[in-house]
């Protein structure tokens, strides 16, 4: 694996640029993409991960979202750090499964494509940047990762 950067990096910015890149699979997949985020929030970190990590996220709120659903990406500040949420209105993930989905290649049972989530990349991403990852699901109703990285002082 590539060592990591430690640079500057604005996400805002950043996810702006994937979002652009995201929006017409995203329209064809007969969804609205919400985004939204505070200006001159920086971290410390490796901008190509968090581009990655990012736009793993944004495709599988896409994946598991039925059309006319909506996915909703914020970026802010918060007390001690910054936050990314990606909020899909999608099928969710059952409560028994929500502890193994960062696991490696796990794939929950009702999402029989592709090879897992990619959610093993973005944990591991957020580890190397001392971030959090994290997600609330309701079978259903949607799903919410979150993000939290420290900021750049």
């Amino acid at each position: 694996a590539e060592p990591m950067k430690e640079e500057v990096v604005n996400v805002g910015d950043l996810i702006a640029g994937i979002i652009a890149t995201h929006e017409m699979f995203v329209s064809d997949s007969g969804l609205t993409l919400e985004y939204d985020a505070q200006p001159d929030v920086m971290v410390v970190g490796d901008a190509d991960m968090i581009r990655q990590a990012t736009a793993n996220l944004i495709s599988n709120a896409v994946r598991y979202t039925p059309r006319g659903g909506r996915i909703r990406v914020v970026w802010k500040r918060t007390g001690t750090g910054a936050v990314l949420t990606v909020a899909d209105t999608g099928i969710g993930i059952p409560a028994e499964e929500l502890d193994k989905i960062f696991e490696r290649f796990y794939k929950v049972d009702t999402f029989t494509q592709g090879t897992g989530l990619g959610l093993s990349i973005c944990k591991s991403i957020a580890e190397q940047m001392g971030a959090q990852i994290g997600v609330d699901s309701a079978v259903g109703e949607g799903s919410c990762f979150r993000v939290e990285m420290p900021i750049a002082e």
